[in-house]
């Protein structure tokens, strides 16, 4: 992962070089993702796209270790990207227990661009 951040001097990079990233980390001994089995659904059109370094991984990051991994028996993330007309549409989802009922809606649950 450090390697991956610091060696690249692109501020861009394809989709599909980012998921392999998310994918050796998921599968890596030690993590503590290895009780979270990620999936990523990458279309090939997608996987061609530019986006800026590490602007995946950081989101299914926080899937993993605030939603999914927050289940005693482990749970699901998925990462589905598909490309429409000129736009790249990305989700990150997961099964984890979900936001308190009375959580304040403003404390930055979502990314919307």
């Amino acid at each position: 992962m450090f390697r991956y951040a610091l060696t690249g001097k692109e501020q861009f990079v394809k989709l599909g070089e980012e998921m392999a990233v998310v994918g050796a980390i998921s599968t890596s001994s030690g993590c503590e993702w290895v009780h979270v089995e990620v999936q990523i659904e990458v279309s090939d059109e997608a996987k061609g796209a530019l986006i800026p370094a590490l602007t995946i991984q950081p989101l299914v990051e926080n899937a993993v270790k605030h939603g999914a991994n927050a289940k005693a028996q482990g749970g699901h993330v998925r990462v589905h990207a598909t490309v429409e007309g000129r736009r790249l549409h990305v989700t990150v989802e997961d099964d984890g227990p979900g936001f308190a009922a009375d959580a304040d809606k403003g404390d930055g649950h979502r990314l919307e661009t």
